[in-house]
């Protein structure tokens, strides 16, 4: 995604803050504004903080990262039981993705090993809304699922030099080992 179009989904982000947090959608519809005309997108706390880590990386100094910041900050601030709310519901929602990946991955299935590749920016996406949402309670239940798949991933792993995600940033591979090999399921 270009930039120009990072920022702008931002900035169309933040302005709906508020009212995606009083609403019930958990992918909200937003228009953004654009010199080719106007994109909609799907609005979620993952969405905009991946779009705050990918423009930090290429441009750092964008000033809709700091509009983005604030907007959740005064999320947070304002009202931080819906914020919070949302941030498990959202990290629930890819929790379930991520389970149905893997139950595919221990059922032997042939395409585990072809498609992590694809599935496992579910598993970024996760680590980043967690993340995000700290020791709050609302995550309790969604950091003890994920870290029970965790530990099944772990049984079928197979370690390597690289991560599977090149997106340009380092991951720390204690804490995102699951970005450094692949899962081999066992031949019955």
């Amino acid at each position: 995604m270009k930039t120009t179009e990072l920022a702008n989904d931002l900035l169309a982000m933040s302005a709906k803050m508020a009212a995606y947090l009083e609403g019930d959608e958990l992918y909200k519809t937003v228009t953004v504004q654009g010199d080719g005309g106007d994109r909609l997108i799907k609005m979620t706390l993952g969405g905009m903080l991946e779009r705050i880590r990918a423009l930090r990386a290429h441009a750092p100094h964008n000033p809709a990262i700091v509009t983005a910041e604030k907007a959740l900050q005064e999320a947070r601030s304002t009202q931080p039981d819906a914020y919070y709310a949302r941030l498990a519901r959202e990290a629930k929602s890819y929790a379930g993705s991520w389970n149905w990946f893997l139950q595919e991955c221990w059922d032997n299935t042939d395409r585990c090993e072809d498609d992590y590749a694809t599935e496992v920016p579910i598993r970024l996406r996760i680590a980043h809304l967690l993340e995000a949402g700290g020791t709050r309670p609302e995550m309790r239940e969604v950091r003890q699922q994920v870290e029970a798949l965790d530990r099944r991933l772990r049984e079928i792993w197979q370690p390597t030099d690289h991560p599977v995600i090149r997106d340009g940033e380092q991951y720390d591979r204690s804490q995102y080992w699951w970005l450094y090999g692949e899962p081999k399921p066992r031949a019955e």
